[in-house]
């Protein structure tokens, strides 16, 4: 018998002493048995390693990017928190707060509380609101990021076991158009879709090892501002995701309308609590130890810079190349000159703050150098051609065509529209609570075939005064409004979102005060303020006039030609 199958010593001396036994357990019946036995342990190993069984020290993959969900940094990498791109959900509940830096009323800012509470939005908490403006620019940009650090750093261990959302945007030149539900939708899908591409980009290891990740999304530019190419805020930041020719054969030129959105706008920014805490805790001490210019955007937009060529220095190969970029801008083009500074790590100990730009609007729309690519139009007026007769027209025209105005699926899914009316006893109100968001008229980015959540009015302002009365609620903003005031509620959807049940944060005291958090907004020094208080003396300027029909073809012909056409399917 060879060495590698003989019997084991000890098996000898087991069954040395009774002959019987020793035959029986060499007989053939006894080595099929042990064949057996073999065979259904080796069974029961692989089942449980692919069903789930305990295993030690198991490692979640996404089944998508297959990327381990939660683990620990290599030792010799930044000193950060786990690498955890795409966590299961670790609270059952969601929290969402809405924060804006706004010092005093006006009729800007009552426009966005109007659109805030008609649409479901969390009850607004007013940062730094009655603080008198200091003449001297320092002293109002560090109040303003002060006053949001200190309001995050009190939300940090308020709620451990939710999981806090927080956005952030400006007080006087901002909208909403669509629902929570469909921001907090495309917030997370935009979080994993950028984490995908940072490992297509730089691999599993890398993006492992240097905890790169996508969970606080900021505003999109098409212009580097305050412009110094030389920058890394500027050069170093990544294109994005649009197509290399989404703005025509001259796309990337120097005429910042065929710019890609790369650059980090800090008017609308989006993120969890602890996060967000981290951005702007960083802004501060740059604030602190290196000011520069009057604007908060900088210091933002600095961090990013550092986050970005950090990531770049991980593979130089891509930061060569990144360096070789030109931009160039018709206003001022002497701010390229082809000098690329690199960032100063003198006393900086983090430089990845998973900071990220939403370049597609999917939440935020930007103004500035956008708005000959901008529209308004209706979902059930979406038009392609029959299949059979696009090739006998001069031009392409395919699914994704600037005529195809179908919603994406989370609004279509989203309440509708009038459905506060419901149980209204007005028979012109209970007439519209059918219309869909297919009815009614949105504004949409033709390059990226979205509607955006939100509107931000950067560069030309006239643009607020001229398409107020193209917001759908317009022509009902006063009932809307009244009506969403008696049936507020803290839940945004029924609907489970990253498996968790979303809710409209509200402050401390909201139980204190009555009739708070259903018309107003709250002072993050504490205290309410009313509606009437705020906004009343505005109501003239924003309420629909006999204008109305000139912005919207609109309500009644939606609903006149409900029962004889047949739109395209939403999708």
């Amino acid at each position: 018998m060879s060495s590698s199958s003989r019997r084991p010593d000890w098996l000898d001396s087991l069954i040395s002493p009774d002959v019987s036994v020793k035959r029986a357990l060499t007989s053939k019946l006894a080595r099929a048995v042990y064949a057996a036995v073999t065979l259904f342990s080796l069974a029961a190993i692989f089942l449980s390693w692919n069903t789930g069984g305990t295993v030690s020290n198991p490692i979640p993959y996404d089944s998508d990017s297959k990327i381990p969900a939660a683990v620990e940094l290599d030792p010799s990498a930044d000193n950060l928190p786990n690498w955890t791109p795409e966590p299961a959900p670790k609270h059952a509940k969601g929290r969402f707060h809405l924060l804006i830096p706004a010092t005093s009323s006006g009729r800007d800012l009552c426009k966005l509380l109007l659109s805030t509470q008609i649409l479901g939005y969390p009850t607004p908490v007013l940062i730094n609101y009655g603080a008198a403006e200091d003449a001297d620019p320092y002293v109002q940009h560090l109040a303003k990021v002060e006053g949001l650090l200190k309001y995050l750093e009190h939300q940090e261990n308020a709620n451990p076991d939710t999981e806090d959302l927080v956005l952030i945007i400006d007080g006087y030149d901002v909208w909403f158009q669509l629902r929570p539900d469909v921001l907090i939708k495309r917030y997370y899908e935009s979080n994993k879709q950028a984490n995908k591409r940072l490992v297509e980009k730089y691999g599993e290891h890398i993006v492992k090892k240097y905890n790169m990740k996508q969970s606080v999304i900021f505003g999109p530019d098409k212009l580097c501002w305050p412009i110094d190419y030389s920058r890394p805020a500027c050069w170093a930041v990544d294109p994005g995701n649009l197509d290399s020719y989404a703005f025509g054969p001259q796309t990337s030129s120097k005429h910042e309308e065929l710019t890609h959105p790369r650059w980090l706008n800090s008017g609308t920014i989006m993120g969890t609590t602890q996060e967000l805490i981290d951005v702007f805790r960083a802004t501060l001490h740059d604030i602190q130890t290196n000011y520069v210019t009057n604007s908060d955007q900088y210091y933002f937009a600095e961090i990013f810079g550092r986050q970005e060529y950090a990531r770049l220095s991980r593979k130089p190969e891509l930061l060569e190349e990144r360096k070789k970029e030109t931009y160039g801008v018709t206003v001022e083009p002497k701010f390229d000159n082809g000098t690329r500074a690199e960032p100063d790590y003198t006393g900086v100990n983090r430089t990845e703050y998973f900071i990220g730009i939403d370049v597609k609007s999917e939440l935020f729309q930007t103004l500035a150098f956008w708005k000959q690519f901008l529209t308004w139009s209706r979902g059930r007026d979406s038009w392609v051609p029959p299949f059979e007769r696009r090739d006998m027209l001069p031009y392409s025209v395919t699914n994704s065509s600037v005529y195809d105005t179908r919603l994406a699926g989370d609004i279509v899914s989203s309440q509708k529209p009038f459905s506060i009316f419901k149980d209204s006893e007005k028979e012109e109100e209970k007439g519209i609570v059918g219309t869909r968001w297919s009815d009614v008229e949105l504004l949409r980015n033709t390059v990226s075939r979205l509607n955006p959540v939100i509107i931000h009015f950067t560069g030309e302002k006239r643009f607020r005064e001229v398409w107020w009365s193209k917001l759908w609620f317009q022509s009902r903003a006063e009932a809307l409004r009244i009506a969403s005031a008696k049936q507020r509620t803290d839940k945004i959807t029924e609907e489970l979102i990253e498996g968790m049940t979303w809710y409209n944060a509200e402050p401390e005291e909201a139980e204190e005060v009555s009739n708070a958090g259903k018309s107003g907004a709250w002072s993050d020094r504490g205290g309410w303020f009313g509606w009437n208080t705020l906004c009343k003396a505005y109501e003239p300027e924003m309420y629909g006039g006999d204008d109305y029909g000139l912005y919207h073809p609109g309500q009644q012909r939606a609903q006149e030609n409900l029962q004889d056409s047949k739109p395209p399917p939403e999708t």
